[in-house]
């Protein structure tokens, strides 16, 4: 017997590596948003140095906002409680940046301080001035958590996604 599927050329996938941000890019973006939208701050902040899913409408961020309208504090010792894309919650660990950014402007009762659609709005104004990617700010925060832990497969648990992706797509 022959297999029908002989004469049929394989697809070639191209993968590129994720599009992450220069620390220059990074420190312009958050000097920008203290000037000119302060109250987004701790948005980018989590999406940026803790590398959550930055959706408004749907993603960690838009749960994490619920979670703080709630008055459930996601906050603990060890960091932020998130709850991923499969339901399940992780702690996003303090890290030297992220910590700084949020004792200077601390959650105040939600993230996303005009709600789901004006937070559309300046979020997008925001990605239109600095070029911003799809999820750019979390793939640059899953580089730099990568890059400067001792353990790949805790990068992996505290950005809900694996070891062998991070190796794969973020590392060499």
């Amino acid at each position: 017997l022959k297999s029908p599927t002989k004469g049929i050329e394989k697809k070639k996938l191209s993968r590129s590596m994720p599009v992450v941000l220069t620390p220059e890019s990074a420190a312009a973006l958050m000097a920008d948003l203290e000037v000119n939208f302060p109250s987004y701050v701790p948005y980018y902040a989590i999406a940026l140095f803790g590398a959550v899913r930055s959706g408004v409408r749907e993603g960690e961020c838009a749960r994490l906002d619920d979670a703080l309208r709630s008055g459930r504090s996601p906050v603990t010792g060890g960091g932020i409680k998130i709850r991923g894309k499969n339901g399940g919650e992780r702690i996003v660990r303090w890290n030297p940046p992220l910590k700084a950014w949020l004792d200077a402007y601390p959650l105040k009762g939600c993230l996303l301080p005009d709600g789901n659609h004006a937070a559309d709005a300046v979020v997008g104004r925001v990605r239109k001035k600095h070029h911003l990617h799809r999820n750019v700010l979390r793939h640059t925060g899953i580089t730099g958590m990568a890059l400067v832990t001792d353990s790949v497969v805790q990068t992996a648990v505290e950005c809900d996604t694996s070891d062998y992706m991070i190796r794969r797509n973020y590392l060499g």
